[in-house]
Parts: structure tokens; C-alpha cells; sequence
């Protein structure tokens, strides 16, 4: 298959010359494993796949084997040092496994499971960009496990909007959601909620909040107060995990995949 196109993906791109380096290296490494690896044995039936129930999600790949249904989740980093020990730890505390399982269950009931869950890490090589690492978490998830996701993730919702209708400060704090990912990644808001630090909120945002999206739902399952500050205040920027690199990283694997489904169904 000509890939020649993510060349020109590539090039269009908004970001340094030196990150579209570290991200062709990540692409071409998990085109090599993956793509010319085990996935050639697996159906893609989707790529990208959004949706709102229970929650709002974005599902890198849906992909069928034998009867065996499991979903990708990339995760691009700039650097090797970062696949580390706390990264895995992160990965498997993370609440991605409730909303992937529960939206699939919600869309197409119980036939998804037992689920495979894998979250594939891929780090380009700072020091040589021609270099990359792969880390993988995985793990299984049951029809009972998407259940149990499903109720939790529409209390969650009325419980946002019950926050928001009442128009009142503070919400609902979860201590454990502080340092849930270790003391590397505190929540940036702990002065703010524990040692009394002043800010100026404009409580009057909440009433205009939109539906939460694929990204805010998990902050709010970390914490509620801690989504509202993010709301109010902004995402600190050595919170924010979302970069350029990343973004094309994304984008790039997502046309990628989508090649093989044009593939399948052209040949019907």
C-alpha cells in the first residue's frame, strides 16, 4: 500500500519541523509493529468513532478477530523518558476503560464482550528522532464491568447538571483524585482547594458550560471541583497533555486505519 500521503499530512501540519520529525518516527514505528504487525490479522470496524452515550468518547480503533472485539487507545509522547513506571501506573488508574466499555456496550450491546482494552504508548527518541519506543497497558473488560459504567456515567451527568442549576460554590471535591496518578501528577488546583489560595470566579460561566466532551468527562470523574476550575480558570499549562505532536500523531494513524475499512469496502 502507497502510505505516501502521510508525507503530506505531515508537511501541512502546524507545528516545529523538529516535532514533525519525532512524530513521522513514532507513525512509522507503530506501522511496523502494529499496522504491519498483529492488526493485519483484525477487521478495523471503526476509526474515530464518537458519540455522546452514556458519556461523551472518542475510540481511537474498534477492531474484530474470531470473535475476539478490542479497542486501541494511542497515546504519543515526545520523549522515551516519559513511557516510564508512572505512565503505566497512570494509564491502568485512568477512567478511559469505563467510558470506552460502557459506549460500546451502549452502541453495540452485548456481543463486544469480553472487551480487550489497549492503550498503546509511543514515544519518539529525543535524542534521535530515527528512534522509537512502544509501551502497551492492556487488560479485559466484561459485559458486567460496562454495566456497572453505564449506571455510574448517568448518575455523573444529572449529578453535573445538578451542580450547575444549583449556581453554588464549592462543588463536590474527591481528595482521592488529587494525586490519584502519583505525586508527579498532582491536580494543579491544590492551593486552591486545600490551602485556601484566593482566585476570582465567575460562577455565572457554569450556567453557559456546554455538554461535556470526551476529554472534560474524565476530569470530571477525577473530580468535579477540579472540572469546574478548569472550566472557570483555564487548564494549567503543565497540565495540559494535549500537543501539537500529539494532535498529528492522532491524526495521522487515523487516516491511516481508515485506508484498510476503504479497502474492505471497495472490494465488496
Amino acid at each position: 500500500m502507497n502510505l505516501d500521503f502521510i508525507f503530506d499530512i505531515v508537511a501541512e501540519a502546524k507545528c516545529p519541523d523538529w516535532d514533525k520529525e519525532l512524530v513521522l518516527s513514532g507513525v512509522f514505528k507503530a506501522l511496523d509493529l502494529f499496522w504491519e504487525g498483529k492488526d493485519k490479522l483484525y477487521s478495523i470496524k471503526g476509526v474515530e468513532l464518537w458519540g455522546t452515550e452514556p458519556a461523551p468518547h472518542k475510540i481511537d480503533i474498534y477492531m474484530t478477530k474470531e470473535g475476539e472485539h478490542k479497542v486501541v487507545d494511542w497515546k504519543f509522547k515526545k520523549s522515551t523518558a516519559k513511557l516510564d513506571d508512572v505512565w503505566e501506573m497512570r494509564e491502568s488508574r485512568s477512567w478511559q476503560p469505563k467510558i470506552y466499555s460502557a459506549a460500546l456496550a451502549s452502541r453495540f450491546g452485548t456481543e463486544v464482550f469480553p472487551l480487550s482494552y489497549e492503550v498503546r504508548g509511543v514515544a519518539a527518541d529525543s535524542e534521535d528522532p530515527k528512534k522509537a519506543k512502544v509501551k502497551i497497558v492492556a487488560m479485559k473488560l466484561d459485559h458486567a464491568y460496562a454495566l456497572k459504567a453505564i449506571d455510574y456515567l448517568k448518575q455523573v451527568t444529572a449529578e453535573r447538571q445538578a451542580l450547575i442549576d444549583l449556581g453554588k460554590w464549592p462543588w463536590i471535591q474527591v481528595p482521592e483524585g488529587c494525586r490519584c496518578f502519583g505525586p508527579m501528577y498532582k491536580c494543579a488546583f491544590e492551593s486552591v482547594c486545600w490551602e485556601g489560595q484566593k482566585v476570582n470566579l465567575e460562577l455565572t460561566k457554569l450556567q453557559t458550560l456546554k455538554p461535556m466532551s470526551h476529554s472534560s468527562v474524565k476530569e470530571y470523574l477525577r473530580c468535579p471541583q477540579r472540572y469546574a476550575l478548569l472550566q472557570l480558570l483555564g487548564k494549567p499549562e503543565e497540565d495540559d497533555e494535549i500537543s501539537a505532536a500529539g494532535t498529528l500523531f492522532h491524526k495521522v494513524m487515523e487516516e491511516v486505519y481508515k485506508t484498510r475499512i476503504s479497502e474492505i469496502t471497495s472490494s465488496i
